[in-house]
């Protein structure tokens, strides 16, 4: 009787292991060269990634509409992001990135390093929050250029702010300089 016991249980286990397997890590590690994220639709397997490692002198030109939990850039690794999500986004050393769309929910820069995120969008405001939980800096919300749609990234680390650079819509930029151009015809 404890024998079946056993048996049944151990076969209930095994079944429950079938047919809800562990998931597995799906990690990229990419050195020296361009790359281009394709589009998941086309290949699946680049749908979904759990960790990205850029390292050396990588290019990465797009996500598209993938999604990566955490993508760590490291030395000289240049970043380009359209769309796509990215939960984590980690700079470290001389890595760059520039943000043109995309969903992020948390943005680190080491403190050390001279790594720069540029972020191209409009009405930007930065809320930092007092006093801040555990690595937490603040976010940033605004509108992205390109598609003009609303985003909001968290900030963790203590300088991470002071490495972004935003970049402003452009008619802003061209309405100041043209009413600099107008102040100094005014003058003459």
């Amino acid at each position: 009787m404890e024998t079946k016991r056993i048996i049944f249980l151990f076969t209930i286990l095994m079944t429950a292991l079938v047919i809800s397997p562990a998931k597995a890590v799906f990690e990229v590690d990419l050195t020296e060269g361009h790359y281009f994220i394709p589009d998941p639709i086309n290949y699946p397997a680049w749908g979904h990634i759990d960790v990205l490692n850029l390292r050396d002198t990588v290019t990465v030109t797009s996500l598209n509409s993938s999604s990566v939990d955490r993508l760590n850039m490291y030395n000289s690794s240049f970043l380009v992001v359209y769309d796509g999500t990215i939960d984590e986004l980690y700079l470290y050393d001389n890595a760059k990135a520039e943000l043109h769309g995309g969903l992020y929910a948390k943005l680190y820069i080491d403190s050390e390093s001279t790594a720069q995120v540029t972020i191209y969008a409009r009405d930007v405001r930065f809320s930092p929050d007092t006093p801040p939980p555990a690595g937490y800096s603040g976010s940033l919300r605004g509108y992205w250029l390109d598609n003009n749609e609303p985003f909001h990234i968290g900030l963790y680390g203590p300088d991470t702010y002071s490495h972004i650079t935003i970049v402003p819509e452009p008619a802003s930029a061209f309405l100041v300089s043209f009413g600099a151009l107008l102040l100094g015809l005014r003058r003459k």
